[in-house]
């Protein structure tokens, strides 16, 4: 895997180490395997309003995938916070310019999460998931 951090160097080392736990790997060498957990099939358009809404903080470019006979290459998009805690987004485009497959596109996560919330404040929520206890907060002040 190649991994590129979107937020800079300081956070990389955490992000990737938050990556590599959601894949169940212990290193960088390799490919995750396909499919990725608990994935869920979108859209092109569901997807790149995902990944330009949560903007990801690791870009990792994960080698070629074989599905039904077909290559494909292999792009994960990693955010890790909020509802996607231990996942994002990921692409997979057909190799060679005379495919006609279509690109897949998936949402994914390492827990299929199911969030309860409490209000913790005036406009402030904390979701935890009751399968594996990761929590965030939202602030609906504005």
């Amino acid at each position: 895997m190649l991994v590129h951090s979107l937020v800079g160097d300081k956070n990389r080392e955490r992000c990737q180490g938050d990556l590599l736990a959601a894949l169940g790997k212990k290193d960088t060498f390799g490919y995750p395997s396909w499919p990725l957990p608990n994935a869920k099939d979108l859209s092109a358009n569901e997807f790149w309003r995902g990944v330009n809404s949560y903007i990801p903080t690791l870009w990792v470019w994960c080698g070629t995938a074989q599905i039904e006979g077909e290559s494909y290459d292999f792009n994960i998009f990693y955010d890790g916070r909020g509802t996607l805690a231990g996942g994002g987004y990921a692409v997979l485009s057909p190799r060679g310019w005379k495919s006609e497959k279509p690109a897949i596109y998936v949402r994914w996560t390492a827990c299929d999460h199911k969030w309860r919330s409490k209000t913790v404040g005036n406009c402030l929520t904390r979701y935890t998931c009751e399968r594996c206890g990761s929590a965030h907060e939202v602030d609906s002040s504005g």
